[in-house]
């Protein structure tokens, strides 16, 4: 069988997101003798099977404009489920279990990008190896001293662990600023600040804090308002489609109080999980 996914068309689609006045029209050429597209938006569960037209030599639906928000789709041909790659090139699967959805995003029409990003320079800041500043009083048990190599290597385990850190924080960001200034920089892109427990932060523990090693809330406000100043710009590496095991949110070492996911099934936060064998 041969199957060719031609993903939407492209003076509507530019790689995973489309107004909401938008039509979206996707087309597969295939030797199946029927397909459909299955669509889930993620916000309410809901989801609507599409069947496909055969036009021109390949199956083609077109979907009337979708309300704002996140969507999942695949496409199934007589118990037959089709999705994704790691490429995003099809792929037949054996299982809804094991199936991965092609993912859309429908923004409001109304979207514009602000103008201080157009023709701009931006900087992006890995917070622990930028800068440290001082009045954070907050380490962690693996203190580097600035200069010293990193730890790269993996333990005796074979894992990296990623918890060597270096104490770069927001007054350290700030102080330099002014040079930042000097090299015609007007944004900022700051790697995730949220609570977590490795240097990189990328395994958030909690969303609504910002990580107490970087400094506090007035230390993040007082380093906003003197970039406003010179004319430069924050952006958050908001990493909202994952967490860190270590959270509010899955809770596997219960260093929070809260029924996290991998506690139990009746946690708030257990469908923002994938288990293949459940723990308890």
């Amino acid at each position: 069988m041969v199957l060719q996914f031609n993903p939407l068309n492209k003076e509507q689609f530019t790689g995973g997101a489309i107004n909401e006045s938008s039509a979206l029209n996707v087309s597969v050429k295939t030797d199946l003798k029927a397909l459909s597209l299955v669509l889930q938006c993620d916000k309410d569960g809901k989801v609507a099977v599409y069947p496909m037209s055969w036009v021109d030599g390949c199956f083609t639906v077109s979907l009337l404009p979708l309300k704002v928000g996140l969507y999942f789709y695949y496409f199934e041909s007589e118990g037959r489920l089709f999705g994704r790659d790691d490429f995003l090139n099809i792929k037949e699967y054996k299982s809804l279990k094991t199936l991965k959805k092609y993912q859309l995003s429908v923004y409001k029409k109304a979207y514009k990008t602000p103008d201080w990003l157009k023709g701009g320079i931006i900087y992006q800041i890995f917070p622990d190896r930028f800068c440290r500043g001082g009045g954070v009083s907050c380490k962690r048990p693996k203190m580097k001293k600035w200069g010293d190599l990193p730890d790269y290597l993996p333990n005796e385990k074979g894992k990296i662990t990623n918890d060597d850190f270096y104490g770069g924080n927001f007054n350290g960001i700030k102080s330099k600023l002014p040079y930042l200034k000097s090299l015609g920089v007007t944004a900022i892109y700051l790697n995730p600040v949220s609570k977590a427990f490795s240097n990189h932060r990328y395994d958030t523990a909690d969303y609504l804090s910002l990580d107490e090693m970087l400094g506090t809330t007035s230390d993040f406000k007082a380093l906003s308002n003197k970039a406003k100043s010179l004319g430069i710009e924050i952006i958050f590496d908001g990493v909202y489609n994952h967490t860190g095991d270590d959270s509010i949110y899955f809770n596997k070492y219960k260093t929070f109080n809260t029924v996290g996911a991998y506690n139990d099934k009746n946690s708030p936060y257990y469908n923002w999980y994938t288990f293949q064998n459940y723990p308890n």
